[in-house]
């Protein structure tokens, strides 16, 4: 596994540039809002975002399931998106893909708020036995 503390490993900067290059095909220069889940997918987010060709605009979420538990729950928004998603091409990026129910949240937060389209793209897919949602992201690395 990558551990995203350090500079990006010969295999990051692989997964980047590969989730990249599908992002630049899949939206051409379709402006996009590239939503960075915090704080894990900051680096991830960076790594990808210098690799893309499509005009595009960042901004953040800050969303827990956790809130001092060790079992996910309802969704809680620390800090919202803050640019207005109406109309807008979406691009939620993620550090990690385990079951995909906050990731899952996430976009439906975005369609609830009229955005023309929303996809994810995530650096690493954990593998295991338990059951994911039935909405894998677009792009995922390895």
């Amino acid at each position: 596994m990558i551990d995203w503390r350090t500079p990006p490993t010969e295999d990051g900067q692989v997964q980047a540039q590969r989730i990249a290059q599908a992002v630049n095909e899949y939206y051409g220069q379709r402006e996009v809002i590239m939503l960075i889940v915090m704080t894990g997918a900051v680096l991830p987010a960076a790594w990808l975002a210098s690799r893309l060709k499509m005009p595009m605009m960042l901004d953040f979420v800050h969303a827990t399931r956790y809130a001092g538990t060790t079992e996910g729950g309802d969704i809680e928004f620390r800090v919202p998106p803050r640019i207005n998603l109406q109309g807008r091409d979406v691009l939620v990026v993620d550090d990690i893909y385990d079951i995909g129910l906050t990731l899952e949240m996430i976009e439906d937060y975005c369609h609830a708020r009229h955005a023309a389209s929303v996809n994810s793209a995530v650096l690493v897919r954990k593998i295991h036995d338990r059951p994911t949602t039935d909405r894998p992201p677009r792009f995922i690395g390895m």
